[in-house]
């Protein structure tokens, strides 16, 4: 495992497993409205919903053909199927609420004592939810979901969305069709030490190599070098500056047959 301070990378080892983005669509690309495909939000959220996200709902209230789940917005009742669960205060109250990703689809859900939810919102969008975000990155807060490729979804290009927390619409920040697209890293982080937090992002640029791309509170991104397999990493502040420090871990080193650090 190797460490990222302001001086320079250092080696650094650890007992146990340490467990983006431009507004500017990349290649001249516009961007794109995020479950644009089709969403199910509550009637308070769907009145001012985009056209797109509107036409997933039918007039009755009840979601379109290939959007239904067993629980509709605003309903109580059993949590709905996930590969991964998140749980983030989207509402912005003292608890937290559920979020799970099946597939193409995210959903968020306030708990009950009962065990089960109240179903808040539910959206899909290009690829499969891989990995998710809350804060104030400069845009106020949003939820970051990061989309790519998996099980049903081997050519979705990868996605960086910017979803309102309380409804799931929202935009899509950046995208690309890469080699690999599967997304390495994403969180709220003071990634440039300026007391600020911004969106750290790192992605596969290729088949092995994994680059950081987090987007600036003024929107710009900020680029990194490429890492060969650094598949994980996080934030911290390790020599007690205040400022964070980079951590990234690496299945594979350099060359083929090295081990990882």
């Amino acid at each position: 495992m190797r460490a990222a301070t302001r001086s320079g990378w250092a080696a650094v080892w650890m007992c146990g497993a340490l467990a983006a983005c431009s507004t500017k669509a990349p290649d001249g690309a516009a961007p794109a409205t995020a479950g644009s495909a089709a969403v199910s939000a509550a009637p308070s959220a769907a009145a001012s919903a985009p056209p797109s996200a509107a036409a997933a709902t039918s007039a009755g209230g009840a979601a379109a053909p290939g959007v239904a789940a067993a629980l509709q917005p605003g309903a109580v009742g059993p949590l709905p199927p996930s590969d991964r669960v998140f749980a983030l205060p989207v509402l912005g109250q003292p608890h937290d609420q559920l979020l799970g990703a099946d597939g193409d689809a995210l959903w968020a859900v306030d708990p009950t004592q009962s065990g089960q939810g109240k179903l808040l919102w539910r959206v899909t969008g290009p690829g499969v939810v891989q990995r998710v975000a809350l804060g104030d990155a400069g845009q106020g807060t949003r939820l970051y979901v990061a989309r790519g490729v998996g099980r049903g979804h081997l050519r979705a290009p990868l996605t960086i969305e910017a979803l309102d927390p309380a409804t799931g619409l929202g935009t899509v920040v950046w995208q690309q069709q890469g080699q690999r697209n599967e997304c390495a890293h994403l969180s709220i982080t003071d990634v440039d030490g300026d007391g600020q937090a911004e969106l750290a992002f790192a992605y596969y640029a290729s088949k092995y190599m994994v680059r950081t791309r987090h987007l600036g509170r003024d929107g710009q991104p900020i680029l990194g070098a490429e890492v060969r397999m650094a598949s994980s990493r996080t934030y911290g502040d390790l020599d007690g500056d205040g400022r964070p420090d980079e951590v990234v871990g690496r299945v594979y080193g350099d060359a083929k047959g090295d081990p990882g650090d």
